[in-house]
């Protein structure tokens, strides 16, 4: 069950790499990650002193409850630090005095709380390793939810069970277990060169370099710059002469510039890691110069944005409490923190290029409230995702929720669909087939009760993804059963109609491969055939298309097998439904890409448009200068 549930760590970083990175300063092993990973400011040493190092232990649980942090304390392995994400919630304290003197006596390396601790004194004179972004007397709770080893987003950093945590004076630093060992390598390196650079300060035979990597003009002029103009994300390196050797502002002399390729040059020291340029490798190796990922949500939206909504669905019985559009208050360095350890950085580690960016599907809940509450919380949610796409214009692209509402006509969602298309620049919009959140209470997607919405989304040339929401109906569990429901009941709608006889240059996306329709093809051609309905192909193809929300390599071949190239668009859903490893893999479920790069029978041809061609010629409305 979703918000209370224990999984099994897949793997966790080996025991003799945790014993060498913790002979290593934080700021060596982030410098070595092209400091790309937060976790210093906002989370800072509690304890007195002491170095901590071990495989992650993940908990999240609701901000102020810590039901899940005491059954993480029972059943962590020795060596473990067990990371908590509490929302960065400092109202009430997550552990004590108690609590991390259990930890301890269990052989808990330490404790990381994105959240508050209380007991500041006691925990402080101590050597027990504890981070934690603030102090607070109030005790917690202890109802739940809460989950223990599921992937978790905290200070900036995307946080997967068994990835190493690494952590002293300067703050905490997360390194991803399959790069560990090249982490370590390339740190081991930038240590022993500052090492060396430090005895020659102390014996006055160098200065410390200035700047990054900007030595004075003479150096500058005794260095040759090399830099080869190229549109993927890569390194630009030095060609380095013995004053560039061993640079120690910026590890080894290798500094991530996006939108940049440059010569390789060689050295003797090993250039530090960058998951920018693994990703540029991994895109080299792909038949796709351009990766557009139709199907995103903003699933890690700030915490004012949930209690907004909170605040808005207790007002339903008291108008007069209602909070208006205009009381929510979300500055851009939150929006920033909400992207950055999260979709931004599997974009970079997956080699995806863009995603359509739309709020949460399972928040829409069109089924709570009325029109106008779900006029609002539309309003909003559509507003944070514009301001994303201002803020990252390169990497989100907006496509807007509807302000849905059981028994409501959908042309009451014209109005919000036109600001959002022709004031925000969205490209597309969500189209939820069942408002009243598993009733089936509207009329059917083929009925003329949607036609008006229809004709707007065509005269602004718009497409929408057929998505439900939230399940309000306790027989079907949300994304297990509702949304392949949804998926699969929108197909067999239209098999069973002439709506595109009415509606010829209407697009509209199956999310999730199309549910259960790839799988039983040969039935539903059957019973379009029974029906005396002409081939699928020629009356549903022209206008439906399928993602690639498929998370197994098994279900992609048969996805691919099926359906035609051209009416399949790349997705990925991150961060979404399902966002744990594959055991059987080692890689994220959810890392769609590895399917299609892995498909033995796709042309390569036919991986290009369903990396991107597809999306560009049904989402039309996507600039092509977003795309270079």
């Amino acid at each position: 069950m979703i918000g209370f549930q224990i999984c099994k760590r897949a793997r966790k970083v080996d025991p003799g790499i945790v014993a060498k990175f913790r002979e290593l300063p934080v700021a060596n092993i982030s410098d070595s990650m092209s400091r790309m990973t937060a976790g210093g400011p906002a989370l800072r040493p509690i304890h007195k002193s002491g170095p901590l190092a071990g495989p992650a232990f993940t908990v999240k649980t609701r901000p102020g409850d810590n039901l899940m942090v005491h059954k993480a304390i029972d059943i962590a392995d020795p060596g473990d630090v067990i990371v908590v994400d509490g929302g960065g919630d400092l109202t009430n304290s997550l552990i004590g005095e108690l609590m991390s003197a259990y930890a301890e006596s269990r052989g808990i390396a330490g404790i990381v709380i994105y959240g508050a601790i209380r007991d500041y004194d006691t925990l402080h004179a101590g050597s027990f390793p504890i981070y934690a972004a603030g102090v607070t007397h109030r005790g917690p709770y202890k109802d739940g939810p809460g989950e223990i080893n599921v992937p978790i987003a905290i200070a900036g950093m995307v946080i997967e069970p068994g990835d190493l945590i690494v952590g002293d004076g300067d703050g905490i630093v997360c390194v991803p277990n399959d790069l560990a060992a090249e982490v370590l390598k390339a740190t081991e390196a930038k240590h022993q060169a500052e090492i060396k650079q430090l005895a020659a300060i102390k014996a006055r035979q160098e200065r410390p370099r200035l700047g990054r990597c900007r030595p004075d003009e003479a150096r500058l002029q005794d260095s040759r710059l090399t830099e080869l103009s190229s549109r993927s994300n890569s390194v630009l390196t030095f060609s380095r002469t013995k004053h560039f050797a061993g640079c120690a502002c910026c590890g080894v002399g290798a500094m991530t510039f996006p939108a940049i390729a440059a010569a390789a040059t060689s050295s003797s020291l090993p250039p530090p890691v960058n998951v920018e340029a693994i990703a540029g490798k991994r895109a080299a190796s792909s038949s796709a110069d351009t990766i557009i990922d139709c199907h995103g949500h903003y699933t890690t939206e700030p915490e004012a944005l949930l209690d907004w909504r909170k605040r808005q669905i207790a007002a339903i019985g008291d108008r007069s409490q209602m909070p208006t559009v205009d009381q929510l208050k979300v500055s851009d360095d939150e929006l920033r923190v909400s992207v950055e350890g999260a979709q931004l950085k599997l974009q970079r580690e997956r080699g995806t290029s863009v995603t359509l960016f739309s709020p949460r599907a399972s928040g829409m809940s069109h089924h709570i409230g009325d029109a106008a509450v779900s006029a609002a919380w539309s309003h909003v949610s559509n507003d944070l995702i514009y301001r994303i796409t201002k803020l990252y214009p390169k990497n989100f692209i907006g496509v807007c929720q509807l302000p849905q509402s059981p028994g409501v006509a959908p042309k009451n969602c014209i109005e919000e669909l036109t600001r959002c298309v022709e004031q925000l620049g969205f490209v597309g919009c969500n189209l939820n087939p069942d408002p009243s959140g598993g009733y089936w209470t509207d009329p059917p997607l083929t009925d003329r009760w949607w036609y008006p919405l229809y004709e707007k989304m065509v005269e602004l040339d718009v497409p929408a993804m057929i998505h439900v929401s939230a399940a309000a109906n306790p027989v079907f569990h949300t994304t297990a059963s509702h949304y392949i429901n949804g998926d699969t009941t929108a197909f067999v709608q239209f098999l069973m109609s002439d709506l595109f006889k009415d509606f010829p240059t209407l697009k509209l996306i199956i999310p999730h491969g199309g549910g259960a329709i790839p799988y039983h093809w040969g039935r539903y051609r059957g019973i379009a055939q029974d029906q005396k309905r002409p081939p699928l192909s020629e009356y549903i193809l022209k206008n439906v298309f399928f993602d690639t929300c498929v998370y197994h390599q098994p279900g992609i071949d048969l996805l691919t097998r099926v359906i035609p190239a051209e009416n399949i668009l790349f997705a990925s859903e991150m961060v979404g439904a399902v966002r744990g490893v594959d055991p059987e893999t080692g890689f994220n479920y959810d890392d769609t890409r590895r399917y299609i790069d892995g498909s033995s029978t796709l042309t390569s041809e036919q991986k290009r448009a369903i990396f991107a061609g597809n999306a560009r010629r049904v989402y039309s409305r996507i600039r092509t200068d977003i795309l270079h």
